[in-house]
């Protein structure tokens, strides 16, 4: 996720909340796509995700007088988003009490054209590196997912994911300790390729 300057956030923030429509659509554009790849890792229902994404940025619009300014709008919008995004799901739970670590499910998808620009010995680790993803269980992917995916810190994912920051920082060093165990060395750039 390319992220601009603080400060320029700051400004279309501001600028947001006066009312300039511009600044609302800059906003929309910017993370549109990058809260729809998370909502669709969190949910298979294309639908419900396009509805919680519609219902993020009404409540914006709708309540931005009201609205701090936040220290990162990509934080404040992935929080609010996955919080829309829990409360679709356990609309959907009617008949049993919804736990969220046990009902979330986070599937990763992989950019299988990445592959192709690969090596064999290269494409051989990438698949390696998939099956072992897939063995994670859903809070661990999406763990992975929003440390590399998005650029939040570890303060913030661990707001997100309502985890104290030291234990998300151990969990995150704990999944690339087994990674590189079982991969070796240069892990880190596969996670790149398949994220």
């Amino acid at each position: 996720m390319q992220v601009r300057n603080r400060d320029y956030w700051l400004m279309i923030w501001h600028q947001f909340k006066t009312g300039e429509s511009k600044a609302f659509e800059t906003i929309y554009n910017e993370f549109i796509d990058h809260l729809y790849s998370y909502g669709i890792k969190m949910s298979k229902d294309h639908e419900m995700v396009k509805d919680a994404i519609h219902d993020l940025f009404i409540n914006l619009y709708n309540y931005k007088i009201d609205l701090k300014s936040p220290e990162y709008i990509e934080f404040y919008l992935f929080k609010s988003f996955r919080r829309i995004i829990l409360d679709k799901i356990k609309q959907g739970q009617n008949s049993r009490e919804f736990e969220e670590n046990e009902d979330l499910s986070f599937n990763l998808s992989f950019d299988l054209e990445a592959e192709y620009i690969l090596d064999e010995s290269e494409q051989y680790r990438v698949k390696a590196l998939k099956a072992l993803l897939d063995s994670l269980n859903p809070a661990q992917k999406e763990l992975l997912y929003l440390r590399f995916q998005t650029g939040l810190s570890y303060i913030e994912i661990a707001e997100i994911l309502k985890l104290k920051p030291d234990t998300v920082k151990k969990q995150v060093q704990r999944l690339l300790s087994q990674i590189r165990v079982q991969l070796g060395a240069g892990f880190l750039e596969l996670l790149t390729i398949i994220f």
